[in-house]
């Protein structure tokens, strides 16, 4: 199955992305936003900033607008001892590659969405409704992940045995979504491996991946 990339107002507006009308009497379409990295560090003057963040805030401004069956925010919530970590790696430089026993290998960061400041929090324009979910990812120390799917670089089990996988399969699963619409910060790792594990792990959903709500 494919991933499609969709224009948000091509997609979402013209097309009804959020009815959910089907010729098919027993069967009701039933529509997930999932919100990758909205959060301070991400931004303009965050620790880890993503060029022209910013510019996606009023498009996704447009798609809350619409109504969706579930909304996820996906955050980054990284304790200060993340082995990745520039500050706890001495000598070391970000961006630095480093190879451990096994053949994992990690990339140095600066220190960013540390778990309680300021730089994890999502941005003040980001609106969260009390019904949306939020899914944490991050959280351990030794490993570092980018999926929103999963907490370490093994892969998934298709099936969910898999201890990594977040709540953010489950969540989708048992709400019987048939659509899903990725968007955020992140391109070159969380949001790119996000929408791809959508796609390995959503095999009964259609993946949307919206391009310009994205950087």
């Amino acid at each position: 199955k494919k991933i499609s990339r969709s224009k948000v107002l091509h997609h979402i507006l013209s097309n009804g992305a959020t009815s959910n009308n089907n010729n098919n009497n027993n069967h009701i379409n039933k529509h997930a936003l999932i919100l990758v990295n909205c959060q301070n560090d991400f931004f303009e003057n965050g620790s880890v900033p993503v060029p022209n963040a910013s510019s996606i805030l009023d498009k996704i401004k447009i798609l809350r607008q619409h109504k969706f069956d579930l909304v996820i925010h996906c955050q980054e919530y990284r304790p200060g001892n993340d082995s990745s970590f520039y500050s706890n790696n001495p000598g070391s430089k970000p961006n630095e590659i480093q190879h451990f026993v096994g053949g994992r290998t990690q990339t140095i960061h600066e220190d960013y969405c540390v778990q309680g400041s300021y730089g994890a929090q999502f941005h003040s324009n980001i609106y969260i409704d009390p019904e949306d979910m939020i899914v944490r990812t991050g959280y351990n120390p030794e490993v570092d992940s980018y999926s929103a799917f999963r907490q370490s670089d093994t892969l998934i089990d298709v099936d969910g045995n898999d201890d990594n996988i977040t709540e953010l399969q489950y969540y989708l699963s048992s709400n019987n979504i048939t659509h899903v619409y990725i968007c955020g910060l992140g391109t070159d790792r969380t949001l790119q491996y996000t929408v791809l594990d959508a796609k390995e792990t959503m095999h009964k959903s259609h993946v949307f991946f919206i391009e310009d709500a994205s950087k």
